[in-house]
Formats: C-alpha cells, structure tokens, sequence
C-alpha cells in the first residue's frame, strides 16, 4: 500500500508579505528522509506557494505532487489524482531549483539590509525566472511549464507562415499516444537571432491547452504578432524587433523541446 506524506509550512512561516526557508523545518526533513526508507511507495505531497529543497529523500519516493494552495476540495482533488481518477495536466508556472543558490535571484533577495527597509532587489534584470537557468545553464530540479500526465503525447508538422500584417502563425499536430484521455498545455518559445544587447536565450510567447482521446489527433495553431519578437531598447526608448534568424520551439517544458524551426525577419514594415 502506499503511503501519503504531506510536507508544507504554516501561515506563521509563509504568507502575504512574509517569507519563508527553502528547506522545511527538521521534524518534516526527518519524516521526509526515514519513512520512504520504510515504504518505497511513499507519496509526497507540498503545500505552499514555491518549491523547496527535495535533497535526501525525493530519489526514495515514488511520486511528489505540488498541491500549491488548494483550497477546502484539495483533498478530493488529490485523492482522485493519485488514485488514477482524473488524469493531471498541470504544467509548472514557475521553476523548481535543485539548491536555492540556483535561482537567478539569489544573489539579491537574501540581502538583510534590503529586508529591513521592506526593499526588493530585482538585481537579474531581465533574466528572470527560467530565462536565467537557460543563461546560465543551470539544471532545474522540475522546469518551467513541467507536468505529468498518465498519458503520452507526440508533437509533428511545425509549419510557420508569416502573414502580410507582420504576425506569424505557427501550425503542428499533437497526438495522443496513450491509453488515457488527457489534456497537454504545449508551449512555444521564442530564442532571438545573436547580438545586440544581452537578451534570454528564449521567452514563452504561446500556448495551448489541447483535450485528446487516446489515439486523437488534433491540429494547434499559434499566432505571434510582431510584438513576440520585441524587446525594450534602453537607447531609443522603445519596443524594437531586431531583423535576423529567430528560432520557434515548440514543446512540454522549457527543457522539453518536441519541435524547431527558424524564421526569417526582416526590418519592420
């Protein structure tokens, strides 16, 4: 039988306008490393509004499910989850780091001289979030737009057409490869041509959530307008699209690319 071990912190450590450790108090880091040394089959389940340090004991369990805050039907939810009732088709809006040293903003939120003045430094600029592991090259614990699913889905087809208004439509096909109906979020990503001022190597600029029965195929269509290829210039002091080779990636997860295709833009209309 399995066993479900839930880890989280209470509104004395987490909430509006306080923060809280990445790791978990040393009673829950106990239970959390010695009962799956028990029962393999254990399941673990978090409450909170981030990730926290799964070193010591998430190579021992045999599933993690991130609850966030979920409200007074979150047991129901859970149950029917686990259970194999309702399929998952959650993705990750944020990024989970292996060391709380990994996050990109980890050099400025731990200042205690900004803590006392109730100041935020956002020092990483523009490389927040997953654009400042995909900088670095930092391996994330569960990365931006990650989700399971009991099913299976393949992407194919990736076909861009640029319109004459600027914008782009990118077309591919997703399937249902599995034994399960289910749901699959795909994403698209933008990386930009080389050069210029320091930008993230890509940006999220689409998605679709996608219902599929087990062998259904559906075709998804994405549209970028010319916006999806802006950034800021802090010289001129607006929105420009630099012209060059831009790459589309289609795919689960920031780190799960399924399909690439590179696009040509010239300088604006």
């Amino acid at each position: 039988d399995a066993v479900v071990l839930s880890a989280g912190f209470d509104y004395f450590t987490e909430g509006e306008g306080m923060d809280r450790t990445f790791g978990v108090d040393a009673f829950q880091q106990t239970l959390l490393e010695e009962i799956p040394r028990v029962n393999p089959k254990t399941i673990v389940t978090l409450f909170g509004g981030a990730g926290i340090d799964c070193q010591g004991w998430l190579e021992r369990v045999a599933g993690l499910v991130h609850l966030w805050y979920p409200g007074q039907e979150g047991g129901t939810a859970l149950a029917e989850i686990i259970s194999g009732k309702v399929n998952p088709s959650g993705k990750l809006p944020v990024t989970m780091p292996k060391r709380i040293e990994d996050h990109p903003s980890h050099p400025f939120f731990l200042d205690p001289a900004d803590m006392a003045k109730h100041r935020a430094v956002y020092g990483e600029g523009v490389f927040v979030g997953y654009r400042g592991y995909d900088a670095k090259g930092t391996e994330p614990l569960y990365p931006f737009g990650y989700g399971l699913s009991y099913t299976t889905f393949a992407y194919a087809g990736l076909k861009l057409t640029e319109a004459t208004d600027g914008s782009v439509e990118a077309a591919f096909t997703l399937t249902n490869t599995g034994k399960r109906a289910g749901s699959e979020i795909a994403e698209l990503f933008v990386a930009p041509p080389a050069g210029g001022i320091p930008r993230p190597p890509q940006e999220l600029k689409g998605f679709a959530k996608v219902e599929l029965q087990p062998g259904e195929a559906k075709e998804v269509k994405l549209r970028l307008t010319r916006d999806a290829f802006a950034y800021w210039n802090p010289d001129t002091k607006v929105w420009t699209v630099a012209p060059g080779s831009y790459r589309i990636l289609i795919g689960a997860s920031s780190r799960d690319v399924r399909l690439i295709s590179d696009l040509k833009l010239g300088d604006p209309r």
